[in-house]
């Protein structure tokens, strides 16, 4: 994701766990844009869903949603939307709760010098997140493949 004579920002953040604790980091979230570039990525786990699909179960806290949403519009920020599942953490029970707690948003500028960027979610057998995988171009003259992976059978 490198091009000659362009430079852009990221910040990765690591949001909080408690609804206390989440409100003052939506609100440090806000207070960034004081100190944003145009060209901007912002990463990592927010603990925070967007919207009410983005888990599995009925238990969500719709102020939390609006919240981290007007926090992100405020900052002018795009969602990358990611591919390849649904959810990107599992808490790995017998009846799993399913999120989209980590994000990639991006402003406008930074959208304009990786219009075809793309964000893939990766299986993982050592972590309860999905490593994402962000690519600022996707070739398109290759054709699709399917690999099976050996070790997929030992996690049965």
């Amino acid at each position: 994701m490198l091009d000659e004579g362009t430079s852009w920002f990221i910040t990765c953040v690591y949001g909080s766990q408690t609804e206390a604790d989440k409100l003052l980091f939506i609100d440090e979230l806000r207070a960034l844009q004081t100190v944003t570039h145009d060209a901007w990525l912002l990463l990592g786990d927010f603990n925070l869903i967007t919207k009410a699909s983005d888990k599995n179960n009925l238990n969500i806290n719709r102020r939390l949603i609006g919240k981290f949403r007007a926090a992100r519009d405020f900052l002018a920020l795009k969602d990358i939307r990611m591919d390849g599942r649904r959810f990107s953490w599992s808490n790995a029970q017998a009846d799993p709760v399913l999120t989209k707690i980590d994000h990639v948003f991006c402003t406008a500028d930074w959208d304009a010098l990786f219009p075809d960027a793309h964000l893939q979610a990766i299986t993982s057998a050592c972590s309860d997140h999905a490593p994402l995988f962000l690519q600022g171009a996707v070739s398109t003259n290759r054709k699709p493949s399917f690999k099976f992976e050996e070790f997929w059978l030992r996690m049965l």
